[in-house]
This record gives C-alpha cells, sequence and structure tokens, in this order.
C-alpha cells in the first residue's frame, strides 16, 4: 500500500495500491501499443514492395517468425494452407489492413509471453518497443537483462521456440499454426539459403526475377509434410543476438522480479513431483508443510521427500486429520 495525497483533509491518510514501479503504466502501455503498430505497418508496406502481390500478403503474412519483421511477413506470406483449413483463412482476406497489424501485434506478445511464461504483458509490449518490433531480439534482451544464459543452446530451448510459434500462430488467429511452424522448422535449417533469397528479393528490381525468387522461397518453406522435429533455432538467435550487439536496446529498469517468479514456479514443480511420489492419503501432508524444505545433500525433490517422511518419524501428528 502506499499514501496517497488528500487535499480535502490533510490530517485524514488514504492509502491506495502501491504498483510496482518497475511496471508499464496503463498510459504507457497505450503509447507502446500505438508506436507498435504504427511499426508494424511499415513493415508491411516494405514487404508488399518485395512481393508486390496484396492479396497474398493479405491472406497469409504476419509479423511472427524467427527473422527480421518484414522477413518474417515475407516468409509467412509463401506457406501453402492445405485442407479445409484454407476455407477459414478465405474469411480472412479481405480483412482491413488494422486488423492484420493488431492481430500480428497480439501473436509477438503472446510469442514472449510464451517463451518467458513469468514476464508481465506489460513488460513483453516495452520490450518489444525497446526492439522496434523485432520478436527475436526482444527475446534477447529479456535473456540478457535477467542473466539468462546461453538460451539458445539449452536443450529445452528448441521445443520452448516451437510451442512459443504455435501459441502465436493461434493468438493472431492464424488458420494453421502447425503449417506455421513447420514452415519456421524448414527456414531455420537452411537459414543461409533463406537469407540469400530474402536479400535478392530485397535488391531485385524485376518483377519476373522477384516472381522467381518467391517461388523458390515458397518451395523450401512448404518442404514436405508438417513434422513433429523442432525449429533449430541456433542460427536465428545468433542474428538476433550480433543485431542487439549492434544496436543496444536494454531495459533500463529490468524487472528483477521475473527471475524470483521463474525460480518459484520451479520450486513449485518440485513439490509437485514430490507429492506425485509420496503415498496417497494425508499422512504426510501435515509434515510437507511443516518441514518439507527442498534443500539438503541430495537433490531437490529427493530433499523434500527426505525431509518430510524425517518430520513425520520424529514428530507424529497428536491426532488423526
Amino acid at each position: 500500500m502506499a499514501l496517497v495525497s488528500n487535499p480535502g483533509d490533510p490530517a485524514l491518510r488514504i492509502y491506495g495500491p502501491n504498483i510496482y514501479s518497475g511496471y508499464p503504466s496503463p498510459e504507457e502501455d497505450s503509447e507502446s501499443r500505438s508506436y507498435l503498430l504504427h511499426k508494424i505497418g511499415s513493415f508491411y508496406r516494405k514487404a508488399r514492395r518485395r512481393l508486390a502481390c496484396r492479396r497474398r500478403l493479405q491472406a497469409h503474412g504476419l509479423c511472427v517468425g524467427l527473422l527480421d519483421p518484414v522477413s518474417n511477413v515475407v516468409v509467412n506470406s509463401s506457406i501453402v494452407h492445405h485442407s479445409r483449413k484454407r476455407e477459414r483463412w478465405r474469411d480472412r482476406e479481405d480483412a482491413p489492413q488494422e486488423d492484420l497489424e493488431r492481430r500480428s501485434l497480439d501473436g509477438l506478445v503472446v510469442f514472449l509471453t510464451r517463451l518467458f511464461p513469468n514476464l508481465a504483458e506489460g513488460l513483453a509490449v516495452r520490450y518489444l518497443r525497446l526492439a522496434k518490433a523485432d520478436a527475436l531480439i526482444a527475446a534477447c534482451a529479456v535473456a540478457s537483462d535477467h542473466g539468462i544464459k546461453w538460451f539458445h543452446d539449452c536443450e529445452a530451448a528448441p521445443a520452448l521456440i516451437n510451442t512459443a510459434l504455435k501459441c502465436a500462430g493461434l493468438a493472431a488467429g492464424h488458420p494453421d499454426a502447425d503449417r506455421l511452424v513447420h514452415a519456421w522448422r524448414n527456414v531455420s535449417s537452411r537459414v543461409d539459403d533463406a537469407l540469400s533469397l530474402l536479400d535478392l528479393l530485397r535488391e531485385s528490381q524485376s518483377q519476373r526475377r522477384r516472381s522467381h525468387v518467391v517461388r523458390d522461397l515458397a518451395s523450401m518453406v512448404n518442404e514436405g509434410p508438417p513434422q513433429a522435429r523442432e525449429v533449430a533455432v541456433r542460427c536465428a538467435w545468433q542474428l538476433a543476438e550480433a543485431s542487439l550487439r549492434r544496436h543496444p536496446r536494454s531495459m533500463p529498469q529490468p524487472d528483477n522480479d521475473l527471475p524470483n517468479r521463474t525460480l518459484q514456479d520451479t520450486i513449485h514443480g518440485f513439490y509437485l513431483e514430490a507429492l506425485a511420489r509420496l503415498p496417497a492419503g494425508p499422512g504426510f501432508h501435515r509434515s510437507l508443510v511443516m518441514a518439507g524444505h527442498c534443500y539438503g545433500p541430495l537433490d531437490p525433490v529427493s530433499n523434500i521427500i527426505v525431509n518430510t517422511v524425517w518430520h513425520h518419524s520424529a514428530f507424529p501428528p497428536s491426532m488423526k486429520l
């Protein structure tokens, strides 16, 4: 709680909720979203000039992906959707530009908050603004600001990226989120080839040449049926890290609560696993609450179990629960 000024009666103290200063105010959040929507609109204008195909862009283009936002729009515009899901997408072909921009922003925010589950949505919007609506650079900034080392090298990173892409696609109203993940799996596995094609598309002045490049890019993006393989994230992440080093966009006030909330979630998982291993019934619940600490010479889950069993033996309940 925080003391609120009361001009009507200075002797009467009024307390209001104390909002953590690290979180953006509603005014800042609104301003950041307006900035991001304007920025995303400029990405679509650049992508249209490269593709020279307005209808395809309206139907397929989202800013969600693992490259820069304009390249993401171009790649997503090359995805070919199959089965009855195409019918759902046709309903959106004549959607206004503002709807496409808003859905892309929704997808970018969800990409970040799914990648870092303890990151508040307002902070995700702030990071996206600092990264100029580039989701992967924003993710690198989050990892850097909070000391998350070698995020892209951990075993869980590809699966996290897969899930974050799929959730972002669903949040943006994509008709085939699995196909979206599949497309980025193909791109990330041949990122050098994809970047070469995108460079040709950006530099080429010939409409015929652009058509050939778009066809080659579409062939790469749609290669093979969707599979359960994970996205190869290392190359794309390194590109984003290099861009972040060239143009630092670190948070002026990092959210110091994020590591604590992440650690608490991890410890919460240890307790759930310990509960699953302990015998059923209320016998050990009291001891777990009283003394089931996760510290000790063993792994955290084993420590919880040993401490709980010890307390139950040393201080048995005086009455049956």
